[in-house]
């Protein structure tokens, strides 16, 4: 009988070492696949951070860009508004000097009138001597 306790205390020995070495598989099979997961859960983090820091990168050079180009336009701007500016002396400077061309017509025009009208009184005093005679 003892041999027969030994026995089964054998085969019990066996079974729960079975069982143990079972839940040991999985259990470990369990922690591979958490490592597996926690793994490719770091490989997408890190890839998230490269884009971010990418991203960040881009756009701190689209911002350099940007008030670069900002600075461009205003300057281009400012050339466009000077070249105006010049132009418009030009015409203003123009402008004045047909206003001043016009005044010296009128005045021109005034004059040669007196003029007329003086020969015309002078034509009719004459024409009445004319007449006289």
């Amino acid at each position: 009988m003892s041999y027969l306790l030994g026995f089964i205390t054998s085969i019990q020995s066996t079974y729960l070492a079975k069982q143990e070495q079972q839940l040991l598989r999985q259990d470990n099979e369990r922690l591979q696949r958490e490592v597996q997961s926690a793994k490719a859960d770091l490989a997408h983090s890190r890839e998230k951070i490269r884009q971010l820091e990418s991203t960040i990168l881009s756009l701190k050079h689209v911002k350099h860009q940007s008030q670069s180009g900002i600075v461009k336009a205003i300057e281009q701007e400012q050339l466009n508004l000077k070249r105006e500016c010049e132009r418009l002396q030009k015409e203003l400077a123009s402008a004045n000097r047909k206003i001043s061309q016009m005044n010296s017509l009128e005045h021109e025009l005034e004059t040669i009138n007196l003029e007329n009208e003086g020969l015309r009184k002078k034509q009719v005093k004459l024409d009445a001597q004319v007449m006289e005679i």
